[in-house]
């Protein structure tokens, strides 16, 4: 610091303040990733059909790859890379 425009004569004031506010942020961080890596399990497992040798099959949307044929039953949340196999 350069004492001669500094109010605090070169004490860090501002760690305190600042190392709260980074902390509160940390937390708020880790409870919104840990929030969504539950839903992300959830969806993971959730059950959908995946055409395999001349039927469908009930499956998890985890072992979905690319170039899977899924059915689409009624009103169905479809996921990005589902949506583009659909189109």
């Amino acid at each position: 610091m350069v004492p001669l425009i500094s109010t605090s004569d070169g004490r860090p004031v501002m760690f305190f303040p600042l190392s709260c506010v980074v902390t509160v942020s940390a937390i708020k961080d880790l409870v919104e990733d840990l929030k969504r890596h539950k839903e992300d399990d959830q969806e993971n497992n959730s059950k959908t059909l995946k055409y395999h040798n001349g039927t469908f099959i009930e499956t998890n949307c985890k072992d979905i790859r690319v170039g899977d044929i899924i059915k689409v039953i009624g009103l169905f949340f479809a996921k990005v890379a589902q949506v583009i196999l659909l189109i």
